[in-house]
């Protein structure tokens, strides 16, 4: 499991809109991203806090599904593209519903997802057990959805939220917390146990705070950082089959005419 750093380019919203990037990639990966978890642990903020860096209080509960779509420009590595240049990588995001009326369609977005974020509450024991249950559905669809895919199966990746609310106000004013606000949490212990027993599911542990931007960038940069190579293809391959042609190569060997 590595977990070496990028450096992000540049970032766009799915309703921007451009021809051509000012910087083109030589790759392009598209990265379906599921979230899952009960209500009210805050799944839609951490998605609207990596999106556009902000956070709203008494944010109404999601019915079905959002989806979210964010595009990532990022300097490609030595060792996965010898030949430099940079990776846009399409994050399609799916936070799903967490209300139990709900909890039949979730499975829907688990088809071709590559990561899989479970999210729960760390100032409520219940909401970590309800995450227990929902890995081990995941794991039921991780172990049988990438057959000849050519690409790694499903990374599950598990998020305490709120971190903020295991702290007194004195001790995150300012938008800090002590070096030890997660030993504070109750069920420490059950965590614990869990991430133990279920090291080979589990990809990695984050523990974030949406409302104090806690966490949030180094989760989504490690869950960039680690793309699976077998997602990656040509970006010109796949501007070619969109059938769309790059002006600033127009021009002839021949001299003839570029009418």
């Amino acid at each position: 499991m590595t977990t070496g750093s990028s450096r992000l380019i540049a970032r766009a919203n799915a309703s921007t809109t451009s021809l051509f990037l000012s910087n083109q990639p030589s790759r392009i990966a598209d990265l379906k991203i599921v979230l899952v978890g009960e209500s009210s642990v805050g799944k839609s903020s951490i998605v609207q806090r990596f999106q556009n860096n902000t956070f709203s209080e008494g944010r109404s509960s999601t019915i079905g599904a959002a989806f979210i779509s964010k595009k990532i420009l990022r300097e490609a590595s030595s060792s996965s593209s010898p030949s430099g240049g940079t990776s846009l990588i399409n994050m399609q995001i799916w936070d799903t519903a967490g209300q139990e009326r709900f909890h039949n369609l979730t499975p829907l977005y688990y088809r071709n997802a590559n990561v899989a974020m479970v999210i729960f509450d760390l100032t409520d024991s219940s909401s970590f057990q309800k995450a227990e249950y929902w890995i081990s559905e995941l794991k039921e669809y991780m172990d049988d959805s990438d057959e000849g895919s050519g690409h790694k199966k499903m990374k599950i990746i598990l998020i305490g939220n709120k971190l903020d609310l295991l702290s007194r106000k004195e001790d995150h004013d300012g938008g800090k917390l002590r070096a030890d606000s997660f030993e504070d949490c109750s069920f420490i212990d059950q965590i614990d146990k869990f991430l133990d027993s279920h090291e080979v599911i589990i990809d990695r542990f984050f523990k974030t705070s949406a409302k104090l931007n806690i966490g949030i960038s180094e989760l989504f940069n490690y869950i960039i950082d680690n793309v699976d190579e077998g997602l990656y293809h040509s970006y010109e391959d796949e501007e070619r089959g969109r059938g769309v042609v790059d002006l600033r190569k127009r021009g002839s060997k021949d001299g003839g005419c570029q009418c």
